[in-house]
This record gives C-alpha cells, structure tokens and sequence, in this order.
C-alpha cells in the first residue's frame, strides 16, 4: 500500500496543549484541501470545546466531526459530566466520540461497574458513535487486556481504540494482535461487529502497514473499511500538503 491508501482511515487529529480555535481552523481547513486534492480523511478529531465550530466547519464534507470527552487523558471525572458533554455534543451533532476508559474502575478490577458505566455512556450517545480508548501502554497484564476487550464488547461501544497519544507507550504491535485475537473470538460468536483504531506513536508508513496487515490477517478483508478500522497517523500525512 501507499501513503495515499491511508487517507480513507485515519483520524485527522490536533489535541495540542494550547489548541485555539485559530489553530482549530487552520487544521480542518488542511483536511479540506486534502479531500479536494486526493479524498477525505475518515475523520478530523479535537476537543470537545470546538464541538461547534468543528461540525460547521465540516458540514459540506465527507469528513467525520470527532471529538475527545469525558476528562481525556486522564478520565478522572464523575460520570454525571461524562453524560452531560456526551449530551451536548451530541445535541450540536458530532459525529463521533472518544473517550478514554475508567482508568480507576479497570485498574481496580471492578469489571462490572466498568461494563456498566460504559453502556450507560453508550445509551446516552444513541446512535453517536462511541469509541473507548483502552490506553494499551498503562496495561501490562494480559488477561486484563483481554477482561478489557470483552467488557467493551458487551456494553455495546461502537469502537475500540489502542492510546491516547499522551503517554510514552502508544500503540504496541503485539497488543493490537491480542486485542484483535480477542476481538476474533468474541465476534464469531455474535453477528455485531466492533470497530478497532490503532492510535499513538504510529509515525511512518511501515507501521501503519503492520497495523493493516495485523488486521487483515486475523479479522479479514471485511474489517478493512473506516467503518471498522481506523488508524491515528495524523503525522503520515505531512507529505500531502
């Protein structure tokens, strides 16, 4: 694959520290050149503060409006905010919505208040799509990775996506193929697909190539669509302009 086969699946994103809606402006303005030029990007993603801004911006696109919520990084916020800024993003119609995961509830081991916090995200956001960050780098212990991805699975989240990019630890090739594997298994036993994004630290075409492969290899040629696979490699695209 080349770089411009990319295009379709990665998430435009711009989560720097001192974001304005200046700057805001500049990068979804990138993202319609590019879609003029080659095609669009499957989605351009920022705070949840330029949720207006972000939808208007790309209302006459093909591009996803997406946003990340609910205290990211570091999700140490009540749930009763989670639901409140997934209401008004969703009232001003994003598209999509990334969260990061309880950090306190899965580290705790408390799956099933975990679970139940994430449906009850997902049936606020509706037919928003949901997608939860597991923050793979902070997860050394396999069994609860895997605990992780089946959690996710059953409370009805729309995707699951590897790292918030603001940890040293990004997206790591052997958890991505344990998460798929995961994946693999839980879905031949239902007919719901679940989304997956690779996201952090994924910065020349060869890596984004490795998470491609992974993905063909073990969840097939139907999951190689942005409606299902979604790579964070803002960075790859530099070249385009």
């Amino acid at each position: 694959m080349i770089l411009e086969d990319f295009i379709p699946f990665i998430d435009y994103t711009s989560l720097n520290e001192y974001e304005t809606q200046s700057s805001i402006s500049d990068f979804i303005q990138s993202a319609l050149i590019l879609e003029n030029k080659i095609g669009p990007v499957a989605g351009v993603c920022t705070y949840s503060v330029y949720s207006e801004f972000l939808a208007k911006k790309l209302s006459d696109s093909n591009i996803k409006s997406v946003v990340v919520i609910g205290g990211f990084p570091h999700a140490q916020i009540p749930l009763e905010i989670k639901l409140a800024e997934i209401e008004y993003t969703k009232s001003i119609g994003i598209d999509e919505l990334d969260i990061v995961i309880s950090k306190h509830l899965l580290h705790q081991n408390k799956l099933t208040l975990l679970e139940e916090e994430l449906r009850t995200m997902k049936n606020k956001a509706g037919e928003t799509t949901l997608k939860v960050i597991l923050e793979t780098g902070n997860i050394t212990d396999i069994d609860l990775l895997k605990d992780c991805v089946k959690v996710c699975c059953a409370s009805g989240v729309d995707f699951i996506k590897t790292s918030t990019g603001k940890i040293s630890e990004g997206a790591d090739p052997t958890k991505f193929e344990i998460i798929c594997k995961e994946l693999n298994t839980i879905q031949n036993n239902s007919d719901r697909k679940i989304g997956l994004k690779a996201s952090g630290g994924i910065r020349t075409l060869e890596n984004a190539q490795e998470y491609y492969s992974i993905v063909k290899d073990i969840l097939g040629n139907e999951y190689l669509s942005p409606k299902y696979f979604r790579i964070g490699a803002s960075s790859l695209l530099k070249p385009l302009f």
